[in-house]
């Protein structure tokens, strides 16, 4: 079609403020994510975003340090050319930070409403990592690219 590709070179940096994080993520997913945020607020934790979209160069750095099994993320996701992340990660600023409890709770919150949570994965499990549901991220990183860098 004539959709045109994201280039790596007009990609912006990684967002630092929660605001920007938020912005980046996917019109699709925020939903998702705000009523995650949502829950969680409800039962006394207080969500923010370590991370929504991520730029591709830093995706590469994580997977190079051991921090990610893939080269390219749903975090890495743009659509029409802009940052459109179908992934978060999510951790708690209230008293008792990023416990087994806060971690079970954003489990039930995400899978609750059909997302995808990275702390069911068996190997690689990703406490903090929430993805939209039903979207499979293809092994290949080429692949993957082609797939969600649109």
């Amino acid at each position: 079609g004539g959709q045109k590709r994201a280039n790596y070179l007009t990609l912006p940096a990684t967002p630092a403020t929660q605001e920007a994080k938020f912005a980046s993520i996917d019109p699709k997913f925020r939903p998702f994510v705000d009523r995650i945020f949502a829950m969680l607020r409800g039962q006394g934790y207080q969500p923010y975003l370590v991370n929504g979209w991520r730029n591709p160069d830093s995706q590469a750095g994580l997977k190079a340090s051991g921090a990610s099994t893939v080269l390219f993320s749903l975090h890495n996701a743009t659509r029409n050319g802009k940052p459109a992340a179908l992934a978060v990660d999510i951790a708690n600023a209230s008293g008792e930070g990023n416990s087994e409890a806060f971690y079970a709770a954003l489990g039930r919150a995400a899978e609750g409403i059909g997302m995808t949570w990275g702390g069911s994965w068996t190997g690689f499990r990703d406490l903090p990592h929430v993805q939209m549901g039903g979207v499979s991220l293809p092994r290949d990183p080429d692949e993957a690219r082609r797939k969600f860098l649109v």
